[in-house]
């Protein structure tokens, strides 16, 4: 393909996300996304493509988990693991739920109330993957540094 020249996604193939080739295994980003199954404002395809993406050239082991929270919705809660066991990957699925912070509070605006604590299970899940600490990056653009 020559520089500027479109290509279809049928020519990019199946590991392409967002018009990029992913080779392979990489740097693992934990990822965890939460969705109501109603919400009119987001597609859901939206999520799946993050996962997907994530989880590229790996392979991962899923486990599907349904619950409900006292009183409100139910929820679908799927996990992606490595063989060692550890989970990378995270999805939620509020049953009935909108374009609405999930287990938010009712006084807030766009949150949901009687969804899972989205908040709650997000920390929860950083917490379970610490970032290890690198050397501090600079960009360099057109010759000036940015810190």
């Amino acid at each position: 393909t020559q520089p500027g020249q479109e290509r279809s996604w049928d020519e990019l193939g199946e590991p392409a996300v967002g018009g990029a080739i992913s080779p392979g295994p990489r740097l693992m980003i934990p990822t965890i996304v939460f969705h109501g199954d109603r919400d009119r404002t987001v597609n859901p395809r939206n999520g799946e493509q993050i996962l997907a993406q994530a989880g590229t050239g790996r392979e991962l082991e899923r486990t599907i988990e349904r619950g409900q929270v006292p009183g409100g919705h139910a929820y679908t809660r799927t996990v992606y693991t490595e063989r060692n066991g550890e989970v990378v990957l995270e999805s939620w699925i509020v049953h009935g739920a909108g374009h609405a912070w999930s287990g938010g509070n009712p006084a807030g605006s766009y949150t949901d109330p009687y969804g899972p604590d989205a908040g709650r299970e997000m920390l929860r899940f950083f917490l379970e993957h610490p970032h290890a600490k690198r050397p501090a990056l600079s960009l360099v653009s057109s010759g000036s540094r940015v810190p």
